[in-house]
């Protein structure tokens, strides 16, 4: 009879135990592009003691705990926000997504300087507009990025595209550059700005006034410096983006980034479709035309202490459908123009 109960008391015994702490495994992951979040601190609490056990996650973002139902689970990383949940369930395999967390850092910005500096110790007022601003607004093109800016004002055409004016002044005096760069392709002396693709776009950087010292006579309007994106951290890396518009506006992009050492590759590349849009229903002839654009890129980058080398290729081309009307008097025939721009 005493064996009975002392092997009674021992499974009593080793059920709560194993009740009261599970060990399970924790893998934690960033929630925007599901990357493993390395060297996370995990915390579990007991809701009655208040004994706390802190692990580490390893360069994977996992760790291997012991929950019980009483347990609160905190987890914590730089750049996220924290993640905590009251007796969590019990399961082999706990994935916890974690999510970005944007707060101000002072911008740096490269526009009108000899080196990158703050933006309140530059001496132009810089206007930045990052990745967050982008996402949050939708924007596609540079034409509909800007279109909300106050000093703006985008000037759309149904053939030639979208061209600019900065402070009352044509786009013809504005410089548009791409990581320092200067965009070429004017036509009658204003950028297209619905052909610069965002999807690449690190942030963007606008000086309003004249400028003409740094950047030559046509910046007597002003600067826009489009940054683009570099890899510096993911060793590997993958994005898809699709949009939509009832109006007949198709869009698909992908990136790739890859990392080994101090190297970096990036490759871009999309396809953005406008079938075309007319007040007045007709079968050929639309005033806004339909466009298809292809764009790409690929880069390469490496960095070592002080050293920074990169180096960028791109590819775009466009072309723009004209159809005329039926020609009398039979209505049978009509001509299709093509304009192709790369």
């Amino acid at each position: 009879m005493a064996r009975r109960l002392a092997f009674f008391i021992y499974a009593l015994f080793f059920l709560i135990c194993y009740t009261e702490a599970q060990e399970i495994k924790i893998r934690v992951i960033d929630d925007s592009d599901g990357q493993p979040v390395p060297f996370c601190h995990i915390c579990c609490e007991n809701k009655e003691t208040g004994r706390q056990k802190y692990h580490v996650g390893d360069i994977n973002g996992e760790a291997t705990v012991a929950l019980a139902e009483n347990v609160i689970l905190s987890v914590s990383a730089m750049g996220y926000e924290n993640y905590l949940e009251s007796t969590p369930g019990a399961e082999e395999l706990l994935e916890i997504r974690l999510k970005p967390s944007y707060f101000g850092l002072d911008e740096v910005v490269v526009t009108g300087q000899y080196k990158a500096v703050s933006v309140d110790k530059s001496i132009y007022n810089i206007k930045y507009i990052g990745k967050p601003r982008i996402e949050n607004q939708a924007a596609n093109t540079m034409a509909e990025l800007l279109s909300k800016e106050l000093t703006f004002r985008i000037n759309h055409d149904p053939s030639t595209g979208a061209s600019l004016d900065l402070q009352g002044i044509s786009g013809e005096n504005v410089k548009i550059l791409v990581d320092g760069v200067p965009v070429i392709g004017r036509l009658d002396g204003n950028i297209d700005l619905s052909q610069i693709n965002l999807d690449n776009v690190d942030h963007i950087e606008i000086v309003e006034g004249p400028m003409s010292v740094i950047y030559g006579s046509n910046a007597l309007a002003g600067v826009v410096n489009i940054i683009t994106r570099e890899n510096k951290y993911s060793q590997f890396k993958t994005g898809i983006h699709s949009y939509y518009e009832s109006v007949g506006v198709y869009n698909l992009n992908g990136s790739l980034d890859t990392r080994f050492g101090n190297y970096g590759l990036s490759f871009v590349g999309g396809r953005n479709f406008f079938g075309g849009h007319s007040l007045a229903d007709t079968s050929r002839s639309q005033e806004w035309k339909p466009k298809e654009q292809y764009n790409g890129g690929a880069s390469y980058s490496f960095r070592k202490e002080r050293t920074s080398l990169r180096y960028k290729i791109d590819f775009f081309r466009e072309n723009l459908l004209d159809r005329s009307d039926l020609f009398p008097p039979y209505y049978e025939k009509g001509t299709d123009t093509w304009f192709t721009t790369t």
